[in-house]
């Protein structure tokens, strides 16, 4: 992990993904291993996309709290938290994350679990206009979220169309093929 021009080691816990635990579902198309894994919950998942209904054809979003691990080679995150950016003033076309959002709910939640979970990434909605990362979105996650554990989720919840992101160590954004849903 880097932080500012520091380069941290990162002491990964091994663990059984979900998918050898329970059950499971794809969202997607094949699913590489290669390359990190997502894991939702049900639960998370249902709320995003309550909280995208909520919005009908306005933008929202919200942060995806969770933990990443590995398993043999494997990489993954397992999303078991989501908080959501409530009445904030968006657009069909434009969301942005206010900085009350981070100060007041996420920081005090991720301080209420005392370091048991991580700060994954962001969801937002592109409602009509499919999955994708505009300009100004790749720029946030280059700048904030370009961890090994980092995703953006993108819902088009009007076309059925959904995308998760993730930014590598060149900072180059790749957008990944699937990810699970788990109970």
């Amino acid at each position: 992990m880097k932080v500012g021009n520091i380069e941290l080691e990162v002491e990964l816990i091994e663990k059984e993904p979900p998918l050898i635990r329970g059950k499971c579902r794809k969202v997607g198309t094949d699913i590489r291993t290669d390359e990190l894994i997502v894991f939702v919950t049900e639960g998370v998942y249902g709320k995003i996309y309550e909280h995208a209904l909520e919005g009908e054809r306005y933008e929202v979003g919200g942060a995806l709290i969770g933990d990443y691990y590995k398993f043999d080679s494997m990489r993954f995150v397992e999303i078991t938290h989501v908080l959501q950016v409530d009445g904030h003033n968006a657009s069909a076309i434009d969301f942005t994350f206010p900085a009350q959002f981070w100060l007041k709910k996420v920081h005090p939640f991720l301080e209420e679990l005392d370091g048991k979970t991580e700060l994954i990434g962001t969801y937002h909605t592109h409602p009509g206009h499919s999955a994708f990362l505009s300009n100004t979105d790749i720029k946030f996650v280059q700048n904030l979220f370009n961890n090994p554990w980092n995703v953006t989720m993108v819902i088009d919840h009007i076309n059925g169309d959904e995308g998760v992101f993730f930014c590598s160590k060149d900072r180059k954004i790749s957008k990944k093929s699937g990810f699970w849903i788990y109970q």
